[in-house]
C-alpha cells in the first residue's frame, strides 16, 4: 500500500561515522560510566626479542600438533625471519677504531 513512502534518509558515511563519535563524546561525560572504562588499557609494543620469544612458543606448539599444514610452519619462519631483519635495520655497525680497541689492535 505505502511501500513507496520515505521513512528515512540515506546517510552517507561521514554522517554516520558523526553521529557515533558525537554519542562518544556525549556517553563519556556521563557519570554512570566514569567509575568504568570506556576502552581496552593499550598494551605496551612488544620488543624484537620478546616476539621472536613468542614466535618460537608457537612453532613448538604446532610441532606438537598433528596434522597440521606445512605451511603453519614456514609462515612462523616468514615472521621469525622479519622481525630479525627489522632488528637488524635499527642496529648500527661498530666503527673500525671501537673494533681495535675492543681487540688492542696496534
Amino acid at each position: 500500500m505505502d511501500d513507496d513512502i520515505v521513512v528515512c534518509g540515506e546517510q552517507t558515511d561521514a554522517e554516520v561515522v558523526a553521529e557515533v563519535v558525537s554519542s562518544r563524546v556525549q556517553s563519556s561525560g556521563s557519570s554512570d560510566e566514569e567509575n568504568e572504562p570506556s576502552e581496552l588499557p593499550v598494551q605496551p609494543l612488544l620488543t624484537s626479542v620478546e616476539s621472536i620469544e613468542y614466535i618460537h612458543e608457537l612453532q613448538s606448539y604446532f610441532k606438537a600438533q598433528q596434522n597440521v599444514s606445512d605451511t603453519v610452519s614456514k609462515s612462523l619462519n616468514i615472521l621469525e625471519d622479519y622481525v630479525v631483519a627489522e632488528r637488524l635495520k635499527l642496529k648500527k655497525q661498530a666503527k673500525i677504531p671501537n673494533f681495535c680497541f675492543l681487540q688492542k689492535c696496534k
